[in-house]
């Protein structure tokens, strides 16, 4: 090992600005980090354009940002800089005439690495975590964790690339024809709905660690840097297989099963009325029809969670015709307690819609979606100042003075170490609120809910460089609220399905969220299981537009 200790201090000399800038980013990213904390940058609403941007540019939110962009970058930029000073390309290096082994030169390599990207992460998270309030003892597997993520997901790939070139000019054109590709793939992608909410793992993850690792063990022990390079293209042509070629009707099934005929579905399908039609911007082919079919969801379980994941449309009609659209992405959209309408989409070949239009149709609408059934609830009244949720994370309520998202909202700001909530759902009865309301305010009906939900992965630590996550407890979803400008809404409750904050702008209400001695409602709902739920529907007439839309043909 003597001789791997000679070469990282060779490369430490030779590499003493990229890390002096490092250093000098980890230092301001600690100072800088924790005053966003207590100062979260919000743009004040209804501020003129020039001067939301120059808000951008001097609250404190876009500082940490851009810091936590810098500090990878100049490891990864120390990291190229060291492998390529002993460059692996070619065979005219000076030190491939000096008694070099490849395993002390790796070795070394790898020394640097861990000496100028992990020590200083680790002390860098070690310092958030104690400034923010939390004990950075009880977090260290979350926080090896990270220090994994950011070597698996940032190093290892760069470290790759790195050994296959000569220069940095070499690597970034070489990043470009990466950035051009994933374009490529994610259009390619774009063809296939289904890609956006199944999963073809493990595969193209095995596939995405592997590779770079054999590039580095193949550069290092044999320098073969064609074989390695074509590794690199093989998975590059691996992936857009997989997306084009993998059995995604198969793989939906297993993931998001049928229930048996003994179970009983946890939900109700019905269709609304007033079928409507959609419309794509970009790409426009006339040769297809959109549809959208508004359906309205009824729960066994009111306050359960559903994330819808996809769906799949097929119309039968009068002598045998049949068309299947397929399944297509529903983005994951979440429909919250006291929610309960949703728009499921497809598209007919225009020759098709033109048999079908003057003619009842039957229709199969099958939704694929998460069920989560509510668990732990308990009345929580927010206290003023900071104070620690249940659930161990320190959340703060504003001051008086402080701006409100977007003018209207209060909301309490949180910080959680390691990642945000896995499972938090808030619910507060709009007339319990404390927050007071504008002169001129109309009245909040009684049955007026806001409820917001909050869920992160169950991993040990999310993907980042900041241990702290940063999260805001706020209703921003109401239900059973009316809009005082339509024409006959006092007595028609309005359930909004996206964040009603911002559809109420132009309305009369003020949407005031949650203040101290508020009395809100906390619960942690549970994952059940991944399923899928078919519902017939019997004489169904298409809308009739009288024309073919200009949409993107869709691909089953």
């Amino acid at each position: 090992m003597k001789l791997a200790f000679y070469i990282f201090w060779k490369d430490a000399r030779y590499l003493w600005r990229e890390i002096a800038v490092s250093l000098a980013l980890l230092i301001a990213s600690g100072w800088i980090v924790p005053r966003e904390w207590a100062d979260p940058g919000f743009t004040h609403a209804g501020a003129t354009s020039v001067s939301a941007l120059a808000g951008v540019f001097f609250e404190n939110d876009f500082w940490t940002r851009l810091l936590l962009v810098l500090l990878p970058v100049s490891w990864l930029f120390a990291v190229v800089r060291a492998i390529q000073s002993d460059s692996l390309v070619g065979n005219r290096q000076f030190w491939l005439t000096r008694p070099y082994d490849w395993k002390q030169l790796l070795a070394a390599k790898c020394l640097f690495i861990l000496a100028f990207v992990n020590l200083p992460l680790l002390i860098l998270d070690l310092y958030l975590l104690a400034r923010a309030g939390f004990a950075p003892a009880h977090y260290m597997v979350g926080l090896l964790w990270m220090q994994w993520l950011i070597t698996l997901i940032l190093v290892i790939p760069i470290a790759a690339l790195a050994t296959l070139t000569t220069t940095v000019v070499q690597l970034l054109l070489t990043l470009l024809v990466i950035v051009l590709y994933m374009v490529g793939s994610s259009f390619v992608a774009e063809r296939f709905p289904a890609a956006s909410f199944t999963s073809t793992e493990p595969l193209p993850t095995i596939l995405l660690i592997a590779t770079p690792l054999a590039v580095i063990g193949l550069q290092y022990a044999r320098r073969r840097t064609i074989l390695s390079r074509s590794l690199i293209l093989g998975l590059m042509a691996a992936l857009v297989l997989i997306t084009v070629f993998a059995p995604y009707r198969t793989l939906i099934s297993r993931q998001y099963a049928t229930l048996t005929g003994a179970e009983q579905p946890p939900l109700q399908l019905a269709l609304g009325k007033n079928l409507g039609t959609w419309t794509s911007v970009g790409n426009p082919d006339r040769t297809w029809f959109g549809i959208s079919l508004p359906v309205i969801i009824s729960r066994s379980e009111p306050d359960s969670i559903l994330i819808l994941k996809g769906s799949q449309v097929e119309v039968d009609g009068s002598n045998g015709l049949h068309w299947d659209a397929g399944w297509t992405s529903m983005n994951s959209m979440h429909i919250l307690p006291g929610q309960s309408l949703t728009t499921v989409s497809f598209a007919l070949p225009v020759e098709l819609y033109q048999q079908l239009r003057y003619a009842d149709v039957k229709l199969h609408v099958t939704l694929a979606f998460t069920y989560f059934r509510d668990a732990t609830q308990r009345t929580f009244v927010v206290p003023a100042g900071t104070f620690a949720l249940p659930e161990g994370d320190l959340c703060s309520t504003p001051p008086d003075d402080a701006p409100r998202v977007y003018g209207r909202l209060h909301i309490i700001t949180c910080l959680a170490p390691l990642h945000g909530p896995t499972s938090l759902y808030v619910k507060l009865k709009l007339t319990e609120s404390t927050c007071p309301l504008p002169e001129g305010s109309p009245n909040v009906p009684d049955d007026a809910t806001g409820s917001g939900w909050l869920q992160s992965s169950e991993s040990p630590a999310e993907f980042g460089v900041s241990p702290v996550a940063q999260f805001s407890l706020a209703p921003f979803v109401f239900s059973n609220l009316y809009h005082p400008h339509a024409p006959g809404s006092d007595d028609r409750p309005h359930d909004s399905g996206a964040y009603a904050s911002l559809r109420f702008d132009n309305s009369r209400y003020m949407l005031h969220g949650i203040c101290p001695g508020t009395p809100i409602i906390l619960s942690n709902p549970q994952k059940v299981r991944d399923m899928q739920i078919t519902q017939q529907f019997d004489k169904v007439h298409l809308p009739d537009n009288g024309r073919p839309l200009e949409m993107s043909s869709p691909m089953k």
